[in-house]
């Protein structure tokens, strides 16, 4: 297991893909591809409960933020 947990979008960039691989990161889907809008947002909330706990977090795009942030609060 690695010191970080990049959580990434379904539509991957291959840039984004190539530095967590570089630095060792474990991926996780922020969100199944299928989803769209309000249910993305509602199923990061339930995903980020979810993860296991990593020193560091490494996040592609602006949709798992804030979930990920109450994650390592302890709120969720």
């Amino acid at each position: 297991m690695s010191d970080v947990l990049f959580i990434h979008s379904p539509n991957l960039h291959e840039a984004h893909r190539m530095f967590a691989e570089t630095i060792g990161a474990d991926f996780e889907p922020a969100y199944p591809k299928e989803l769209k809008s309000f249910r993305r947002f509602l199923e990061a909330f339930k995903r980020a409960k979810e993860y296991p706990d990593y020193p560091v977090y490494l996040l592609e795009g602006g949709m798992p933020m804030f979930p990920v942030y109450l994650k390592r609060r302890g709120k969720i």
